[in-house]
């Protein structure tokens, strides 16, 4: 990237994001590619079967009604 273009500061922050995002496929590579041939195989999935793939992944995924909205700490951004 070249830095004479956009600020030190943004620069920064995409260089970390990009280390996180890169750490985040790495730790679950099997459970995409597992994701991925279940889909390849199927066409589509629903998500009683995500969630199934999940958890045998170790993770915990809520399927909620459709247009469900989750804010992180909505209740404090009302507050202000």
């Amino acid at each position: 990237m070249d830095t004479s273009l956009t600020d030190w500061s943004i620069e920064k922050m995409i260089r970390t994001c990009t280390e996180e995002i890169r750490e985040l496929l790495i730790q679950n590579n099997d459970y995409l590619l597992t994701l991925a041939k279940a889909l390849n195989a199927k066409g589509n999935l629903t998500p009683e079967e995500v969630v199934t793939i999940a958890r045998e992944f170790g993770n915990l995924l809520i399927i909620k009604e459709e247009n469900y909205l989750h804010l992180a700490e909505y209740q404090k951004l009302l507050e202000k």
